[in-house]
């Protein structure tokens, strides 16, 4: 286009920033080098576009930048901002920014409130929840589908497990990600018995069931303890809908099954398995055979691991202190070292004062 001598518009240069998030962040500085070589860059649906394609290669700093070089910004660009906290995983970032939104008399619509919910509940912070709520129902967005199944999540995850629930029930018509989002609070609140009678509920009502309910009934039933429960929705999710169990289908049977104690079951099933599953659910069955066994049976398993994924770190704590084998977890630890592998560290969040 260039070589035709055809003038650029602000069109095609919204198509080309989003083509361009597939090559990296060098190639989204030139894009934005042409922008503001064509005079194009206070315009600002280019500079919201400019924002998520740099939250989208986590560089959130270039995407502020962006953000703060636009001095009329539209509720387009203040989304795109907050949308692109929330993907960086900076929440507190995320809800702040709403604020400041609000201090500029910029109306939020119904993507800023989807991306704040999101925030909320990455915080795990039910009062923010609450305020968040109050702007949807002061916009009438209570009984979008979008919108109530984002503050399902968020209740679920601060732990309100019954606002989730009034939410829920104040839906007429529900599609599958509102069931799904219920199910899937109830299993992270261990209310395991209450997941499994919305899901019958939910295989009552005619709803089309996919892979990922089924994901959420079988870590109900995993943190649980529903054995039985468990085994006949695995079952019912191949026989009766088809359904070809995932990686986490099979980590939920076997840590459910580890947890209770049922080690040879889980061996036997870990054994079925496709073989390019077997390392993600090494992690339930070292614990198991710690708790529960001495036997043998245990060095299948420690063979499987010399193999694993040098990305995977997950196994590195486990390693050495569950086989009990002094030269074994010698040889685990330097095998951790040669594959340069580090353990993700924890975090946790406390809300102090509101």
């Amino acid at each position: 286009m260039q070589a035709a001598e055809q003038n650029m518009d602000s069109v095609v240069l919204v198509n080309l920033i989003e083509a361009t998030v597939m090559f990296g962040n060098l190639v989204v500085k030139d894009v934005h080098a042409f922008v503001i070589k064509g005079g194009f860059e206070c315009q600002e649906d280019l500079a919201a576009s400019l924002v998520n394609l740099y939250a989208k290669c986590r560089d959130i700093l270039s995407a502020r930048e962006v953000f703060d070089s636009i001095h009329c910004k539209n509720v387009v660009l203040w989304t795109s901002m907050l949308n692109g906290y929330v993907e960086c995983g900076c929440p507190d970032n995320a809800t702040a920014m709403l604020d400041s939104m609000l201090c500029a008399n910029v109306e939020p619509n119904k993507a800023t409130v989807i991306a704040v919910i999101s925030a909320c509940a990455n915080l795990g912070s039910a009062n923010l929840g609450e305020r968040v709520e109050e702007h949807v129902i002061a916009m009438g967005l209570q009984s979008d589908l979008q919108v109530s199944t984002g503050l399902i999540d968020m209740y679920c995850k601060c732990g309100s497990i019954q606002r989730a629930r009034k939410i829920f029930d104040g839906v007429t018509c529900r599609d599958l990600a509102v069931w799904s989002s219920m199910i899937n609070g109830y299993a992270c609140n261990g209310q395991g018995s209450e997941a499994v009678t919305l899901f019958n509920e939910m295989q009552n009502g005619g709803v089309r069931l996919e892979a990922i309910v089924f994901t959420h009934v079988l870590t109900a039933c995993n943190h649980s303890a529903l054995i039985d429960e468990g085994l006949h929705c695995f079952h019912s999710m191949m026989v009766e809908y088809g359904i070809e169990p995932s990686t986490e289908h099979y980590m939920c049977m076997v840590d459910l099954l580890c947890k209770a104690g049922v080690v040879s079951c889980a061996m036997k099933f870990f054994k079925q398995m496709p073989v390019q599953m077997r390392k993600q659910v090494l992690a339930p069955l070292i614990n198991a055979h710690s708790a529960h066994c001495a036997d043998s049976s245990i060095e299948f398993v420690s063979e499987e691991l010399l193999n694993m994924d040098s990305q995977n770190s997950g196994h590195c704590v486990l390693i050495p202190s569950c086989l009990g084998k002094c030269k074994k977890a010698r040889n685990y630890r330097a095998l951790i070292r040669k594959q340069g592998l580090v353990k993700e560290p924890g975090w946790s969040y406390i809300e102090l004062g509101g």
